[in-house]
């Protein structure tokens, strides 16, 4: 049987003060139609729908607008769903008791983990899926009053919910487990919500029993063992992601065997790029003309610190969200891999919305604060002048 992996889309997230929306809604085809022409028995979303846990109006149309268009794309193919550590558990599994008729499986929280979505394909093959959203410490905790029988972790948690689960296998099924969690020698970007403590990583072992692990959670796209593999994000969410191959993965899984995993690259609408070089080879520079549609990070000189260049860069790359200054010597580099400095000296105003937007806090809500800190701003510039 195959099914199509894909995780962590947060739909409705903004890098800086760019909004993602319609790069989404573009990838968001993509998925549809290759749902339509490859034959699967079921896609699988490993959590992140959302970016946050209190979606936006406009992650929860474009959401809305996508399970219309894979409906009328592929009216019986399973679509199965579980709440990622953005997610609001509640919300990922709002009605679903009603969607579930209509072949849509959305799980958020624990009281379906020992319940697998039975899937057939068309010449009687059998899957079972396991749907395990993110699991937080505690979340299987027992209650005892001395606490000696608590679990304590997220390792614990997740190893606890998969014993769980591993005597209602039917080993005559294909097995397929849905899990979101971080795992030993998996390789993260700057993009994902780093959880503090080793207590975040669980061993990919924990997934022995099982044909395929659908992962999600790191938003590079890797394999972790044979049969464990992350999707990753389908857009870059950070510029550390900017010279990653987005894809889905189409996995044809057998029962007893190792899976067959196939990427299918997606077309990013507009790509992230890295440069470094000094702000005159930059504002007219013939080269750098392709990047000036693409969103941009920006290293300069750290002699050029006095300048303020930031809007005059951004006339040129009008989608410019971040400036930085490299210390040392300096060796113009182009579209650089590795930014020059960690240190970020860019527009104060882009950087509050980023700011903001990492806090979780609402479009509107965070527009008036923006406004208030560009006042701010202005009247500092005035006392300086």
């Amino acid at each position: 049987m195959r099914i199509l992996h894909t995780s962590d889309w947060h739909l409705g997230r903004i890098l800086y003060d760019y909004s993602l929306l319609d790069d989404q809604r573009v990838v968001l085809g993509q998925v549809v139609e290759c749902c339509r022409t490859g034959g699967y028995d079921a896609l699988v979303i490993a959590g992140d729908l959302f970016d946050r846990s209190l979606a936006s109006e406009g992650a929860v149309r474009l959401w809305s607008e996508f399970l219309r268009d894979f409906r009328a794309a592929c009216p019986l193919l399973p679509l199965l769903v579980i709440a990622g550590n953005h997610d609001s558990a509640a919300r990922v599994a709002c009605a679903a008791d009603a969607l579930e008729r209509s072949g849509i499986h959305a799980r958020g929280g624990t009281e379906a983990l020992e319940r697998p979505v039975e899937l057939r394909g068309a010449t009687g093959e059998r899957m079972q899926v396991w749907l395990v959203p993110f699991l937080w410490a505690g979340d299987l905790d027992g209650g005892e009053a001395d606490g000696e029988r608590a679990v304590r972790t997220q390792a614990e948690t997740l190893a606890l919910a998969l014993e769980r689960i591993r005597p209602s296998q039917d080993r005559s099924a294909a097995q397929v487990v849905a899990a979101h969690c971080f795992t030993r020698g998996g390789t993260p970007s700057d993009s994902e919500r780093v959880l503090v403590g080793a207590a975040t990583e669980v061993e990919p072992e924990l997934f022995a029993g099982f044909d395929y692990a659908a992962l999600g959670h790191l938003h590079r796209g890797q394999k972790v063992l044979d049969h464990v593999w992350y999707s990753g994000s389908p857009l870059p969410y950070s510029f550390s992601e900017a010279h990653d191959a987005k894809a889905l993965l189409s996995v044809e899984v057998v029962p007893g065997r190792p899976p067959r995993v196939d990427r299918i690259p997606l077309a990013i609408p507009r790509p992230m790029r890295r440069l470094a070089d000094t702000l005159q080879a930059l504002v007219v520079d013939p080269r750098y003309q392709p990047d000036t549609e693409c969103l941009v990070e920006i290293t300069l000189p750290a002699l050029e610190t006095g300048a303020n260049p930031f809007q005059l860069l951004k006339q040129r790359f009008r989608h410019l969200c971040s400036l930085g200054y490299a210390p040392g010597p300096w060796a113009p580099a182009g579209d650089a891999p590795v930014p020059a400095s960690p240190r970020r000296g860019g527009d104060l105003l882009s950087d509050f919305r980023q700011f903001g937007a990492d806090l979780g806090l609402e479009p509107d809500g965070l527009e008036a604060r923006a406004v208030l800190v560009a006042g701010l701003a202005r009247d500092l510039d005035q006392e300086v002048l």
